[in-house]
């Protein structure tokens, strides 16, 4: 399974993708105080309430429009899911082209 974070301004999105099907998903407020056993909390409360067991977790991938939180998150997966998450941001290099000019 996968575990996909989208961390925005007013929301963190939270997936959990089994065999190329969203199984799972949730939206919280960002919180840019919240340290990652804080996140560790509300994210194994959402999952347990959806029965999905998180020690199944193969990968993870973060986005974030929110430097700040960005670190906790990540810390948060890398501690307590026992994974390094792939981290996009603007610069990471998906093999796609996108061929629209820079606002």
């Amino acid at each position: 399974m996968l575990f996909l974070v989208d961390i925005g301004n007013t929301n963190v999105k939270l997936g959990v993708v089994r065999e190329g099907e969203l199984v799972a998903h949730w939206r919280v407020a960002t919180n840019r105080t919240s340290m990652p056993d804080e996140w560790w909390v509300v994210v194994t409360t959402l999952a347990g309430a959806d029965g999905i067991r998180l020690d199944q977790i193969e990968g993870a991938v973060i986005s974030s429009s929110v430097p700040s939180v960005t670190p906790w998150i990540t810390t948060m997966v890398r501690e307590r899911v026992g994974i390094e998450p792939i981290v996009v941001g603007s610069q990471t290099n998906l093999g796609i082209t996108i061929d629209i000019d820079n606002p």
